[in-house]
């Protein structure tokens, strides 16, 4: 699940899954017949008022390409829309995924031990230095990248800067 609105997590969700699909096709399909994605979405991505999609790869006609991928996105925002017959278990979870307060998250499933553990799992993993930010990593590889690729760009216009103060100073150039 996405924390902010961006589509990093959600492309690099969908490549990992076809990656793992073209491994399979190559490997025994008897193991593992189908891949399938769940997107949590807090966000509404595909703005729409419905609280479950399915996607499955199409051709450029909508024909079902392939059985092996199927992708499930759970709009967390519309899992309340009484337009649809939706589980009170799918309900009661949505609105877990909701909140970011681990506090409130314990008042509100206090005496629902299934709910409790997920919660004390959560708390571990958040205290888990080595796997804070694991997920992330990749994007942040990007990010400094980004960010060296400017810090060049400034130190070479700086120096062009200089070069001309220079040759201005010793009369090589003038302003014109």
């Amino acid at each position: 699940m996405n924390q902010r609105k961006d589509t990093s997590t959600f492309d690099k969700n969908n490549l990992y899954a076809f990656s793992v699909i073209v491994e399979l096709s190559h490997a025994s399909m008897k193991q593992y017949p189908k891949v399938i994605v769940i997107n949590l979405d807090n966000f509404n991505y595909f703005e729409t008022d419905k609280p479950l999609l399915t996607f499955k790869i199409r051709d450029e006609e909508g024909h079902i390409e392939s059985e092996m991928y199927e992708s499930i996105h759970l709009v967390l925002a519309n899992i309340n829309n009484s337009k649809y017959n939706i589980n009170k278990e799918i309900k009661k979870f949505a609105s877990f995924l909701k909140e970011r307060d681990l506090e409130k998250l314990a008042e509100e499933f206090r005496g629902d031990e299934k709910y409790m553990a997920i919660i004390r799992t959560v708390e571990d993993l958040t205290m888990d230095e080595e796997l804070i930010g694991f997920y992330s990593y990749e994007e942040k590889i990007r990010q400094d990248k980004q960010e060296l690729e400017y810090s060049k760009e400034r130190i070479r216009e700086e120096a062009n800067l200089e070069v001309a103060k220079n040759l201005l100073a010793m009369r090589v150039l003038s302003v014109e």
